[in-house]
């Protein structure tokens, strides 16, 4: 009996061994799409700032708008495909914390 608990206990420590490396795996990733975000957010704001400055040149007024307003339209879309990733990788890791809690309950009482 002590020696099959003794397996249990082991490979209880290997998978958590296992989901640890996942979740020190998922944290750069998740790292860079929050920068990714700050990134998208900047943009937006340089777009946004750039359309305001250019309200009182009539001259090529029309040209530029749309450039911006293409850029902000190109900045949500990353900050939204980001913010997806995101949501998605924090799930992963709230999934992956919840395994590892249950493994360790589960080794504590082998």
């Amino acid at each position: 009996i002590r020696a099959g608990l003794e397996s249990d206990v082991e490979t209880a420590n290997r998978a958590l061994e296992g989901i640890a490396r996942e979740k020190a795996d998922a944290a750069p990733a998740r790292d860079k799409l929050l920068a990714d975000i700050e990134a998208a957010r900047a943009e937006a704001q340089r777009a946004e700032a750039a359309a305001a400055e250019l309200e009182g040149d009539q001259t090529g007024i029309d040209d530029t708008v749309k450039a911006a307003a293409e850029a902000t339209a190109q900045a949500q879309k990353a900050f939204d495909e980001a913010s997806a990733r995101s949501a998605e990788l924090t799930g992963q890791l709230r999934k992956t914390e919840a395994r590892i809690e249950a493994l360790q309950l589960s080794a504590s009482h082998s």
